[in-house]
């Protein structure tokens, strides 16, 4: 072995400038070890490895992955060769991938083999590992908390990534695989080539706890090579305190019945006893994600995660722009933010210690919008695979006998984890499912005018087509012309297509004043699709008018104030209107209600203040 280490580092905010495949750290060679590291914020990997007999262990990851979905935090593919590896004691957490539609901490991509993944904390993340088809991987011991899945092992090498064994086979044979010191020390390398090599074999899953979350997706012509034992799923394992992060078991907890040993989490991270400056605690904003939309009324959660080596940290502050909506030295650094008004907004967060407040690195920005339908609403459909010709999408038609239920609408998302919260009928023949599915919803406008902007966001599985007041206004993976109910939709929707609301941009003379009322069309691309799900939003943005600025006494001092989506504005001062002098007003705003103000000691007689365009 090399020997190489990287220890006690503190790797963050990276690949700025090149956003993939530039890892915080990358592993090749024999025998490196990583070791006691924080690695957080980057858009894609944490650690990338290939070679053999690397050590990952004591590290803490989070806020990675941000701007990818089929990609890992610890990240090795496609080959047998690369064996002996261990990660063991790492802690993960707040990892979600790009706008939250999924990501893996340890990702084993294409027939990647023999690593050990032993005593790892998982928590708040979408997979916790990924086997993609590998062989003679051994998971175990880990703990996973609030995780949408715990483990997805896959056979791909019998299926849609058979194209690798060319890739595979070339880099297996240009090594002297079968004799010392290889034959001596992955035995189990030897004979692959007569053992159907494409099977995900010599897997083993065993001692792990998964507690309020999913667990583990293992596909069928996977099973035969994977041995399961001694796991702890959905059964309470009695954490100490897991609201304030505390996973550490208690002593009576059924895990240690199964041969669970408990992790050394306490001597996860950076070593802080180290002969160097201490680091100066740092405040990540893991919610909202950046570009989200909300529509009115809404609740915006914000959620914190503070790096704090030094043990200094004070207090967290939610930031919008420069203003503070509020403080909190409670953990889970948490606040809603109730029904602000719409606007794009500019979040972040910062953490105070006895030396100053450290400023955020990465604001997120959200749009808040006019909920005119929000995700989620309730729905009149009709699931009975009858033919409805084009008299249903009238604003005028009588719905009133359809059933209603709350989306996502649909069927076959239980084995994703994601069941729909209104089951469609498919019909009495799994074989030959229903095509066509209608959807009907009302809603009313009092003032379209206020409008400059309307967003329709859709989800479909398979095709859609969308009508407000009986004119088409979207289709999307349906053919042109006429479509009828039995008409399929172009390609089947999967993977992580089958989450996104997809959207368009539409002009505000399509709504009228009263009552409008939207109908959608979702097909199937054939009568045997698995699933069928659909969802929609359409939000109203509105064009803002001049921020008024207001001024009030508060015994000597002025309080003044404008409205909080104008929180970019600067405030600026000036003794007179003649000059022209006029300059930044200093101090820090806050947040009252659904205004920004700052309280100000006028110095002198007379002062104007006035608010300059960002």
């Amino acid at each position: 072995p090399a020997g190489l280490y990287a220890e006690d580092n503190h790797i963050h905010h990276y690949s700025r400038w090149n956003p993939v495949y530039h890892a915080g750290i990358s592993l090749s060679g024999v025998g490196q070890r990583v070791a006691h590291n924080l690695i957080h914020d980057a858009p894609h990997e944490g650690i990338a490895f290939g070679g053999n007999d690397h050590l990952i262990e004591f590290n803490e990851f989070h806020s990675l992955v941000s701007e990818s979905n089929d990609a890992g935090v610890i990240y090795g593919g496609r080959t047998w060769t690369a064996r002996g590896h261990l990660i063991r004691y790492n802690y993960f957490h707040h990892i979600y991938g790009f706008e939250r539609g999924g990501c893996n901490c340890v990702y084993l991509d294409d027939q990647f083999s023999s690593a050990t993944v032993y005593g790892n904390l998982f928590f708040e993340v979408p997979t916790a590992i990924l086997i993609g088809g590998g062989r003679d991987n051994l998971v175990l011991n880990n703990l996973f908390v609030n995780c949408r899945r715990a483990l997805s092992l896959d056979a791909r090498g019998l299926g849609w990534a058979t194209n690798a064994w060319g890739t595979l086979t070339n880099d297996l044979l240009r090594l002297p695989y079968q004799t010392p010191p290889w034959s001596v020390r992955y035995p189990a390398l030897t004979n692959i080539l007569n053992e159907d090599p494409m099977a995900p074999r010599g897997n083993v899953v065993a001692r792990n706890v998964s507690w309020m979350g999913g667990w583990a997706w293992i596909e069928s012509a996977a099973q035969a090579g994977v041995t399961s034992s001694n796991n702890l799923v959905n059964v309470d394992p009695l954490l100490v305190d897991s609201n304030r992060l505390d996973f550490r078991l208690q002593t009576n907890s059924p895990a240690f019945g199964l041969g669970f040993e408990p992790l050394p989490l306490d001597q996860i991270g950076p070593r802080t006893n180290l002969e160097h400056a201490p680091w100066p605690p740092s405040a990540t904003l893991v919610r909202p994600v950046h570009q989200a939309v909300f529509g009115r009324p809404t609740a915006v959660p914000l959620e914190a995660v503070v790096s704090d080596p030094a043990r200094v940290a004070e207090r967290v502050e939610f930031m919008v722009g420069r203003a503070m909506l509020a403080a909190t030295a409670q953990f889970p650094f948490r606040f809603t933010w109730s029904n602000p008004p719409p606007g794009h907004y500019s979040l972040d967060a910062r953490v105070v210690h006895g030396a100053g407040a450290e400023p955020g690195v990465k604001p997120v920005t959200i749009h808040v919008q006019d909920a005119l339908v929000a995700a989620g609403s309730v729905w009149k459909y009709l699931d009975n695979g009858s033919n409805q010709g084009t008299a249903w999408r009238a604003s005028d038609f009588d719905d009133r006998a359809w059933p209603s239920g709350p989306a996502e609408l649909g069927y076959g998302d239980e084995a994703e984890d994601r069941p729909e919260a209104t089951r469609l009928s498919y019909g009495p023949n799994p074989n030959n499912k229903y095509i066509t599915y209608y959807f009907r919803r009302a809603f009313t406008v009092a003032d379209p005018g206020r409008y400059t902007n309307l967003v329709l966001g859709v989800l479909r599985d398979d095709g859609a087509i969308v009508y407000l007041n009986g004119q088409e206004i979207r289709r999307d993976n349906l053919p042109t012309g006429t479509v009828t109910y039995t008409t399929p939709a172009l390609s089947a929707v999967s993977g992580s297509d089958e989450t996104v609301y997809h959207e368009t941009a539409l002009d505000p003379a399509l709504l009228r004043p009263g009552t409008n009322v939207l109908a959608v069309e979702i097909h199937q691309v054939s009568p045997s699709s698995s699933d069928i799900s659909f969802d929609l939003y359409l939000h109203g943005q509105m064009g803002l008018s001049l921020a008024d600025l207001q001024a009030q006494r508060v015994g000597p001092a002025v309080q003044l104030s404008w409205p909080i989506w104008a929180w970019d504005c600067a405030l600026e001062v000036a003794a007179d209107l003649l000059s022209g002098a006029w300059g930044p007003m200093p101090g820090e705003p806050v947040v009252l209600g659904h205004r920004v103000g700052l309280q100000v000691q006028p110095v002198g007689r007379q002062a104007f203040f006035r608010l300059a365009s960002p």
